[in-house]
């Protein structure tokens, strides 16, 4: 139930009423007044009631979001970088910005006290936010992730200007926002009442029109059953089938109704392989049999080719998403895998449509016949032939 009309606060009177570093400072005694701040640094586990939601959407929103190893990410209105520190934790270059220096510094604690299970190679860091100029440089991050966030901001267009600013080419930005009449509701007016802290309204035609005046465009929503759904099984056998179960229908429409998970892009779409999308090759040897000696070389020309839509990595500061030329021993008969071989490493990146010629050296240390699978791999990721490209076996004779 919301406030009895008369009362109720309108987010539009709050922009009116205070400048960018007023609504500032009172973001920041907001997260000074908090009771319990441990509430805030265990999210969204520490939240019970509202946990399935975060954890639901947030999942939609990295399924979409291509992020692998090395992506560098701006946590806009990061608030106590709890999803900060899970983008850095899947190995994230982030960076946390926030309007409250509060919060960033309930941030730092969270990143730097509380460990976390599997460290991987991304770096973090904590950057204030005076309400204007993003403190980064032009075209510094990959992505931009605005959770709960673009909501509290009075001044949209500044701050989608800036989006485009940090943006690179090709570059995604993510939006889970509350859309509709979310300032009338009781929540938002006791925050705006008690607080200052702004609750604002949003609606989707604006947002699009509002981002793509500021370059970027290509807006994707992501839509599926609102997380509390479940069907008996006789809906759950129409729905198999591709018949319409209107429960369906309305869980869906229940799941636009007051939330989105918005996506969109500045410039076109750039893939690499630091995920499994646009993975693909032609290999050609210019020998497939091979004789030799224990422990001897047999040099072998290969011609590739990435025929794909997705630039193969040399290097991105981690192991995850570099492309690699990939040997494995396998059964002759069933070509299952034995045992890993040996890698070979390109010196550059490799864009869609390039092809090159490199020589690599193939040696056992073991007698007998020897039968192998060469292929490119995305180390961590997959390899290419599980996607539909065709490997080169090589079987080979080793004598002393």
């Amino acid at each position: 139930m919301g406030a009895p009309k008369e009362d109720i606060i309108d987010p539009k009177k709050l922009i009116e009423k205070y400048s960018i570093e007023e609504l500032n400072y009172y973001s920041n005694e907001y997260y000074k007044q908090l009771v319990l701040p441990e509430y805030q640094l265990g999210k969204p586990f520490s939240m019970p009631t509202e946990a399935a939601q975060h954890l639901v959407r947030l999942g939609l929103i990295l399924e979409n979001f291509r992020i692998g190893p090395g992506s560098r990410v701006l946590d806009f209105g990061a608030g106590t970088c709890w999803l900060s520190k899970a983008l850095w934790q899947m190995g994230c270059d982030v960076t946390a910005v926030d309007v409250s220096e509060k919060a960033l510094q309930m941030g730092k604690e969270l990143f730097e006290k509380y460990p976390v299970p599997m460290r991987k190679n991304g770096n973090w860091r904590l950057r204030l936010f005076d309400g204007h100029r993003l403190p980064l440089d032009d075209n510094s991050v990959d992505r931009i992730i605005c959770y709960d966030t673009f909501h509290h901001v009075p001044n949209t267009k500044e701050v989608a200007a800036e989006f485009n600013r940090v943006l690179v080419d090709g570059g995604v930005i993510a939006l889970n926002e509350p859309i509709g009449e979310h300032s009338t509701s009781e929540a938002s007016q006791r925050e705006m009442r008690d607080y200052n802290v702004l609750e604002n309204d949003l609606e989707v035609d604006q947002l699009v029109q509002l981002f793509a005046r500021h370059g970027l465009v290509n807006p994707r929503l992501k839509i599926v059953p609102t997380a509390r759904f479940t069907v008996g099984m006789d809906d759950w056998k129409k729905a198999r089938e591709g018949e319409t179960v209107p429960v369906l229908a309305r869980a869906i429409s229940e799941f636009t109704q007051n939330c989105i998970i918005l996506y969109f892009q500045k410039g076109d779409t750039r893939l690499d392989s630091r995920s499994n999308e646009g993975l693909s090759h032609t290999l050609e040897a210019d020998q497939v049999r091979l004789e030799s000696k224990v422990n001897e070389p047999v040099w072998i020309k290969l011609k590739i080719r990435n025929t794909g839509t997705a630039t193969w990595l040399h290097g991105t500061g981690t192991t995850t998403g570099v492309v690699n030329i990939g040997t494995q021993r396998i059964d002759p008969n069933t070509k299952s895998f034995i045992a890993e071989h040996a890698r070979f490493h390109f010196d550059h990146d490799i864009q869609p449509g390039e092809e090159i010629e490199m020589t690599v050296p193939i040696m056992f240390d073991q007698l007998g016949s020897h039968t192998i699978r060469l292929d490119l791999v995305s180390e961590l990721v997959c390899w290419f032939h599980d996607l539909g490209s065709k490997p080169i076996y090589l079987s080979a004779i080793i004598h002393d």
